[in-house]
């Protein structure tokens, strides 16, 4: 009958109306699982930003506490090292010294033999003068004569007398003479003696002070290469600051969020539709 087949042709332009919706349908839903494709590629280039910025925080958290302690251990060798110069001249002094006593230790044997060879000529003087002197108490009128053994009248007494006070005289001259020598050199070696004690009290010194050299030196090289290591930790740090790093971060958890948020929302309604 008529009637049904107008009422077979309102159904046909119902399903075809429904299957264009349908197809309308399924293009959107296409078009959203494109969109959460490019939102999980957003995801995770934002979270690698995180991660890139958190680690970086980290660096420059890091670098600060290294920094203190090299700081902390420049400081000690700073101090260590602080003492150098004077050092550096107790040793000095001390080979001075060393040398000095080379030159003081070959003068005190030539003061010594000059010292010796004096008291030795002033002992022979002093014993011509005791000789000189018994000889002339020997000297007696109508005697012979102990030097040519005549006999000995008074001008040969008076002679012989005049000749023995004449050669005693002089002989206490060479005595005094040689006496003050043997002084001076005397007074000399004993200057010699306190310098040599001075410098043989600063030669003793030379080993330690040359350790305390040794373990001064070593922390000086230490502290050169602690104050590279703070300077390189430095222009690290100053870089990491000047990208402002907590900023981004900042921004980028934002965004983050705001993304993810988004992404939930796009779950949701995909979830709902293919419900």
């Amino acid at each position: 009958p008529i009637y049904m087949l107008r009422e077979s042709a309102t159904q046909r332009a119902e399903i075809d109306a429904q299957l264009a919706d349908i197809d309308a349908t399924l293009a959107q839903n296409s078009d959203a699982q494109t969109l959460l494709d490019e939102m999980k590629q957003q995801q995770q280039a934002l979270q690698q930003a995180v991660n890139t910025h958190q680690s970086a925080l980290q660096r420059i958290k890091s670098i600060q506490d290294e920094r203190q302690r090299i700081q902390q251990r420049i400081d000690e060798l700073s101090n260590t090292i602080a003492p150098i110069r004077e050092l550096q001249q107790q040793i000095a002094a001390s080979e001075q010294a060393q040398v000095h006593q080379t030159t003081l230790n070959q003068q005190r044997t030539l003061q010594q033999q000059e010292l010796t060879a004096t008291e030795t000529q002033r002992n022979l003087v002093r014993a011509r003068g005791v000789e000189m002197q018994d000889k002339k108490k020997l000297l007696t009128i109508n005697e012979p004569c102990p030097t040519c053994q005549t006999m000995m009248d008074e001008a040969h007494f008076s002679m012989d007398v005049a000749e023995f006070e004449a050669e005693i005289t002089q002989l206490r001259q060479q005595y005094t003479t040689l006496n003050t020598t043997c002084k001076t050199l005397s007074n000399a070696l004993a200057g010699i003696d306190t310098e040599l004690a001075e410098c043989t009290q600063l030669v003793a010194q030379i080993g330690k002070l040359r350790g305390k050299l040794g373990v001064i030196e070593a922390a000086q090289t230490e502290l050169q290469t602690q104050e590279s290591r703070l300077a390189t930790l430095t222009s690290e740090y100053d870089t990491l600051e000047a990208a402002g790093h907590q900023t981004q971060l900042t921004d980028t958890q934002q965004q983050l969020t705001a993304l993810n948020t988004r992404f939930q929302a796009a779950l949701t309604h995909q979830g709902q539709y293919q419900a």
